[in-house]
């Protein structure tokens, strides 16, 4: 599941420190957003997923995010959600717009942990990701979690 949003995205995962990462590096950017495993268009396989060419072709032209409109996929598993996702944020990044990369668990923590958390700000720092985010994508389960 995907949407669209205005511009951001701090570094979350593996630790990292803003500072550590110079933001010009593609290789940080996408170690900021944290996408699951570095799946991009140039390894989709247009004809191995249920999608019509058509709708890959306009969803690749990332026009539905300038529009501000969101995108939800579904279907089941291993049809390629997560992959098609992943390369479209990837592809969103690469065409200058911030991303922000979440699963549903890890929203989920956020949300039951948010008392524990006010002392470390990190719900406020989720939160800004997302407004500052071209592009918000929330898979529904996550790399290696799939039944």
């Amino acid at each position: 599941m995907g949407t669209g949003r205005g511009p951001g995205g701090p570094a979350r995962r593996g630790g990292r420190r803003a500072g550590t990462l110079r933001p010009s590096d593609p290789a940080n950017r996408r170690a900021a957003v944290g996408f699951p495993s570095g799946k991009t268009f140039e390894a989709w396989r247009p004809e191995a997923t249920p999608i019509p060419a058509p709708t890959q072709q306009a969803l690749r032209t990332l026009k539905w995010v300038g529009r501000r409109e969101n995108l939800v996929v579904c279907g089941p598993s291993g049809t390629g959600k997560t992959f098609l996702l992943e390369a479209l944020g990837q592809h969103a990044m690469q065409q200058g717009l911030k991303v922000a990369w979440f699963t549903l668990e890890d929203l989920g923590v956020l949300l039951r942990g948010r008392d524990r958390l006010k002392a470390d700000d990190s719900v406020s720092k989720a939160i800004t990701r997302v407004l500052r985010a071209g592009l918000v994508v929330v898979d529904d389960i996550g790399p290696g979690r799939e039944p």
